[in-house]
């Protein structure tokens, strides 16, 4: 039972829902538990779920910041008004000198209003649905969103209904990137190491190394070991087992897992 004033440092929200945007994460505790969240990390300037492309270069990020709200900008906002500058960060890029962000943030925050409502509408439709959504919507997604939660879930969908092991591990990679830079707490997150895992696995299965009959080559588990699939499965493994303990059912299957795979290579004489 809490007391009124204490702080409450256990979250109600389930690992994956962490990663979402600070307005979506108090719209969810707001409805399902009556207040408003106002912890350090809902209460940060900037949101490290929403960042948006700078047109800098391709690999500069600028972050929403964490109350904006499409609601709160406007057409008349013009280039460098405080307004507008309020309502995004300063560039990744410390060279970036890029003028432009400020009157086109009402644009994107109403882009990326729709693609929230379009994660929010058919996050409980079949695979095949939210696949077909996911094509509609990637590029626009990466595009403007590049490390924003909403694109993660397009790439979670896309995981999901992809046709081939490459494609796959493509998507899980992005999904991972993203969960590294989003959330400080990522190395205590479930969601997190189930991303981590499965990128594991579509890695090991590329380097056709789960192959039973006949059995993976030599050669495969030279592939394997060339990669970090094994760290991360050891690392996932590590953490769920932190978060739920060693008798948590996913802990032990990923366990079972490293065991089946170690089995395997040892016919080569190799250590995986």
């Amino acid at each position: 039972i809490f007391q009124v004033d204490e702080e409450i440092c256990i979250s109600y929200l389930s690992d994956d829902e962490l990663f979402e945007s600070a307005i979506e994460r108090r719209r969810r505790l707001e409805l399902s538990k009556a207040f408003v969240c106002t912890c350090e990390r809902c209460e940060a300037a900037w949101d490290t779920c929403r960042g948006v492309q700078c047109a800098c270069d391709a690999k500069s990020i600028r972050y929403i910041a964490s109350t904006a709200t499409a609601a709160t900008a406007n057409h008349t906002i013009t280039d460098a008004s405080p307004e507008a500058l309020s309502l995004v960060s300063d560039c990744s890029n410390p060279s970036c000198e890029c003028p432009d962000v400020a009157p086109k943030i009402h644009d994107i925050l109403c882009k990326e209003e729709l693609l929230v409502k379009l994660c929010r509408q058919h996050a409980s439709d079949d695979k095949a649905t939210r696949f077909t959504l996911a094509q509609q919507h990637i590029a626009a997604g990466e595009q403007l969103f590049p490390l924003h939660w909403v694109t993660e879930r397009l790439w979670s969908w896309l995981a999901e209904g992809c046709a081939t092991k490459k494609e796959a591990k493509h998507y899980q990679e992005k999904r991972l990137h993203f969960l590294s830079c989003a959330y400080s707490g990522q190395n205590s997150n479930t969601h997190y190491a189930w991303v981590m895992q499965s990128l594991a696995m579509w890695t090991i299965s590329l380097c056709d190394a789960l192959r039973k009959e006949p059995p993976a080559s030599k050669e495969s588990w030279e592939n394997v070991k060339q990669t970090e699939s094994m760290k991360l499965l050891r690392r996932a493994m590590a953490i769920l087992r932190d978060a739920n303990g060693e008798t948590d059912k996913y802990c032990v299957y990923i366990a079972r897992n490293i065991q089946t795979l170690q089995a395997a290579a040892s016919v080569h004489g190799m250590e995986v």
